[in-house]
C-alpha cells in the first residue's frame, strides 16, 4: 500500500543523499542488486563504472530497456556472489538493496548466505575511503531474518558501521577499517 513506498522511498532518498555526498566520477560502484535498474541508473550519473548484478531474467531485461543508453553500467546475469568473477580492480562503492524484485516473484529474494559472500568480496575489494551500503527491509516473511544474520555476520567479524533505521528499514554504511 501507500505506507510501504513512502518509506521505501524515504531510505532511498538517504541513501542517494548519502552516495551523491562521497561520491566522485572517477570511481567505480557495485549494484549488488539491480532489481529493476533505479539504482544502476542513479549510479551511473555519478560513477565512472557500475557494475550490476541479478539473477533474475526479468530484471536484467528491465534493466537492460532502462539503461540501453548508458554505457558506464555492466549488466550481469549472475549471483553477487559472484562478484570476483567480473570485477578485480578496486570500489569504491558496493549497494545492497535486500528484499525481492518489486512487481515480481516474491519467492524469490536475496537471502543472507549469498548477500554475505558478496559483502565479504565487495570489502575485500573496497578502497581505503569506498563504502558498502545496505539497505534491509524487515517487514516481508525472510526479510528480517536475513537482516538480523548479516549484523550478527558484521558484529562477529568487526567491521566498522554506521546503522540507522528508517520505519521498517535498516541502513548499514560500512567503511573500511583502518590496517
Amino acid at each position: 500500500g501507500k505506507a510501504l513506498s513512502s518509506s521505501l522511498s524515504e531510505s532511498v532518498k538517504y541513501t542517494h543523499e548519502f552516495i551523491q555526498s562521497i561520491s566522485s566520477k572517477d570511481k567505480i560502484a557495485i549494484d549488488a542488486t539491480l532489481g529493476n535498474g533505479h539504482d544502476s541508473l542513479f549510479l551511473s550519473n555519478i560513477y565512472k563504472h557500475v557494475y550490476a548484478f541479478d539473477i533474475q531474467e526479468l530484471s536484467i531485461k528491465r534493466s537492460k530497456k532502462k539503461l540501453e543508453n548508458r554505457n558506464n553500467v555492466s549488466i550481469i546475469h549472475d549471483s553477487h556472489a559472484n562478484i570476483d568473477k567480473y570485477v578485480n580492480s578496486q570500489i569504491d562503492l558496493a549497494l545492497f538493496n535486500l528484499g525481492f524484485l518489486p512487481g515480481s516473484d516474491k519467492k524469490i529474494a536475496t537471502n543472507s548466505h549469498s548477500s554475505i559472500q558478496a559483502i565479504e568480496k565487495s570489502y575485500k575489494l573496497l578502497n581505503p575511503d569506498g563504502r558498502i551500503i545496505i539497505v534491509g527491509y524487515s517487514r516481508h516473511p525472510g526479510g528480517k531474518k536475513e537482516i538480523d544474520a548479516i549484523e550478527e555476520y558484521l558484529t562477529i567479524n568487526q567491521y566498522k558501521y554506521i546503522k540507522t533505521s528508517i520505519n521498517y528499514e535498516n541502513i548499514y554504511i560500512i567503511e573500511k577499517n583502518p590496517m
